[in-house]
């Protein structure tokens, strides 16, 4: 009968996945996406450290991960190889509040790519992982610093979400003046042009969405260990497939991206009674069958998951 009832579900979800995870855009509010043209901020607005340093709010109905951020800034500044810095806020009222973390990365591609008139992209991949909380406010900046400046292009209220994993703006964003919150920045700024690179966690086979076939890869590799963090069913990043990665996917359930046409999320809602039986039921399998056949060894210490 469990058999049975395994295979069922089996057949339901079955689907060739690819092992590596890879990351996608997350957040689109580029000048092309939106259909703005930028604004380009005066000399009292340049984004630097210390001098103006500007944040934006973001949230995602899942676990994600970023790897990568887009500033559009005037197509006359930075250079490649010029640092930038990334900070992470959570929120408090609405504003930023306590910086969470705060690090130098490093400049690797300026081009048009998302950019309008006048401004390019500067594409910064992450010295760390940035892991945010499904349904979570949070507020993120990249900022140059004092030797090697670029600005912060604003976009004029964004009315239109760039992905409609993304909400629309409100055209303001947190400004730091001397390294100092004063509030939000007027329609003269607008909204943050930016981009996130990253992941679902919990989509495991890399389609911009979470899903029965994510959990069926998760079941597949079960009790496996050594894998590279976050690829396969390893949504934490701890290098093992555990009831953890579970918990995860089961937390973002439905998310998914159109990146073909920049159109909504479709969030399907959260999974029904008899969804979850089957669930239980092949996770339970699953579990007895892997401590069955799983040889005796020591297993090493794992980073637990971040932000938990």
């Amino acid at each position: 009968m469990q058999r049975s009832a395994l295979c069922v579900f089996l057949t339901f979800y079955a689907i060739v996945s690819p092992l590596q995870a890879e990351s996608y855009l997350l957040w689109d509010w580029s000048p092309q996406a939106t259909g703005y043209a930028a604004i380009g901020n005066t000399s009292a607005y340049s984004n630097e450290i210390g001098l103006n340093e500007f944040a934006e709010r973001v949230s995602f109905p899942a676990w994600v991960r970023i790897v990568a951020m887009d500033n559009f800034s005037w197509d006359t500044d930075g250079q490649v190889g010029d640092p930038a810095i990334t900070s992470l806020y959570d929120e408090v009222g609405g504003l930023p509040g306590t910086r969470v973390t705060r690090f130098e990365s490093t400049i690797s591609v300026i081009d048009e790519l998302g950019s309008g008139d006048h401004n390019n992209r500067k594409y910064v991949p992450l010295t760390q992982d940035v892991i945010l909380q499904p349904a979570t406010p949070y507020w993120i900046g990249l900022a140059s610093t004092n030797a090697h400046p670029f600005a912060q292009m604003g976009l004029p209220y964004i009315l239109q979400p760039g992905l409609a994993i993304n909400p629309p703006g409100d055209g303001q964003m947190a400004h730091f003046p001397n390294g100092v919150l004063v509030g939000l920045s007027g329609f003269s700024v607008g909204d943050m042009a930016f981009r996130l690179h990253g992941q679902l966690l919990g989509d495991a086979n890399s389609n911009y969405r979470i899903d029965g076939a994510d959990f069926l890869q998760w079941q597949r590799e079960l009790g496996s260990t050594g894998i590279e963090g976050y690829s396969q069913a390893d949504f934490s990043g701890d290098g093992a497939v555990s009831t953890e990665d579970l918990a995860i996917w089961k937390a973002g359930y439905g998310a998914s991206i159109n990146l073909a046409a920049n159109q909504a999320v479709t969030l399907v809602p959260s999974p029904t009674s008899s969804m979850l039986a089957f669930i239980g039921l092949a996770t339970l399998i699953a579990c007895k069958r892997c401590r069955a056949n799983r040889p005796a060894r020591n297993r090493q210490p794992v980073q637990r998951f971040p932000y938990t």
